[in-house]
């Protein structure tokens, strides 16, 4: 996934080069034909939103475990309804006012803060563990190996947990001092190369620590009230969510900016408050009443990403034009064919596996 990613975001650049389009639906109008702007940018939007409601879960799930462990918590706080009181005034403090500014670029800052708190959090993860005994081969429910539907499963969440494609054409477009496929590349690949470091790392001592006592999202698995270290954790993962709220918010405000006909640089700002209000105020609905971030990853890494991941940068670069296996070459040829081929098999049965396991859990 870290390679597809990174080729994929390639092909997205060699697309923007030669057809100058500036966004996934002026490039899906451009390259499909009537339809396909809306189509492109609904399926990016979808897959957005249903990542926006993930992460307003995943604050809740923050919280959740310092509310119920610390002394002197009311009790009110302790419930469901608590936490959704909670949730909504991290929404109205912190989430809706970072999304405001319009330019990718206003969260760089807050970004590279976010990372360095992701590295820290895996940092606490691999010292729990270590302090709690690195428990491989110590217990009998450990699975070294997997197969059937909870395999098929997996797919999708390593799908989502790779898909970033949808900011592409943000950063190529503001990149200084000169946008360029080469330079795009080689940010990506540094990216993903450290996000593939930090997941393997993570998903490895976490699963030594917690084996299948793993919940949802290994957030809930800590204590952070008897170990400080993990507290920082905690913020700082909080800090991380904003980061990721803020860029995963611009397809959503990109694709209803178009259907509305509105200009991001021309429409005022006291405007565009409201819009911001009013959509990611029912984004914060919607993660508030949904029970599970699991279920919410899987199905838009399955069902959205593979077409964003996967058959999207395909096609973009194969209908820019004069496309064929004497013009690209062999790497090209089979590499966009192998991303139809997976972008396939990733909406159908990663789909299936994530309503089937979910159904299960329930």
């Amino acid at each position: 996934m870290c390679a597809v990613t990174v080729y994929t975001m390639t092909l997205i650049g060699f697309a923007m080069r030669i057809t100058g389009l500036k966004s996934f639906e002026t490039m899906g109008r451009g390259l499909f034909g009537r339809g396909g702007d809306y189509f492109v940018g609904a399926v990016l939007a979808i897959s957005t939103c249903g990542t926006a409601i993930a992460y307003v879960n995943a604050s809740g799930t923050l919280v959740k475990p310092i509310l119920l462990k610390a002394p002197g918590t009311p009790e009110y706080l302790k419930t469901e309804n608590g936490n959704r009181l909670i949730r909504t005034l991290i929404w109205a403090v912190i989430l809706l006012p970072a999304i405001v500014p319009k330019h990718l670029n206003s969260i760089r800052y807050i970004s590279v803060l976010g990372v360095s708190f992701v590295l820290y959090f895996v940092i606490t993860i691999v010292v729990h563990s270590s302090m709690h005994g690195l428990k491989l081969g110590m217990r009998d429910d450990m699975a070294l190996f997997t197969s059937g539907n909870t395999a098929i499963y997996g797919l999708s969440i390593f799908i989502f947990a790779f898909m970033c494609q949808g900011i592409t054409y943000s950063v190529y477009y503001e990149m200084k001092p000169k946008s360029s496929v080469k330079q795009l590349t080689v940010a990506s690949g540094i990216g993903m190369t450290i996000c593939t470091i930090f997941y393997i790392i993570a998903g490895v001592f976490g699963y030594l620590d917690f084996s299948n006592e793993v919940k949802p999202s290994i957030l809930e698995n800590y204590d952070p009230i008897a170990d400080p270290y993990v507290m920082v954790a905690y913020v700082g993962m909080l800090i991380k969510i904003v980061a990721a709220f803020c860029a995963n918010w611009i397809p959503i405000r990109n694709f209803l900016y178009y259907c509305l006909r509105w200009n991001l640089e021309t429409t005022p700002y006291w405007l565009h408050f409201i819009f911001c209000f009013v959509v990611s105020g029912i984004i914060l609905v919607a993660g508030l009443f949904i029970p599970s971030v699991s279920v919410a990853f899987g199905l838009v890494g399955s069902l959205c990403g593979g077409f964003i991941s996967f058959i999207f940068p395909a096609l973009f670069y194969m209908y820019t034009g004069n496309w064929s296996l004497k013009t690209v070459g062999w790497f090209h040829w089979i590499g966009c064919h192998f991303l139809l081929l997976g972008g396939v098999v990733a909406i159908v049965w990663g789909t299936i596996a994530t309503i089937y396991s979910s159904f299960i859990d329930t």
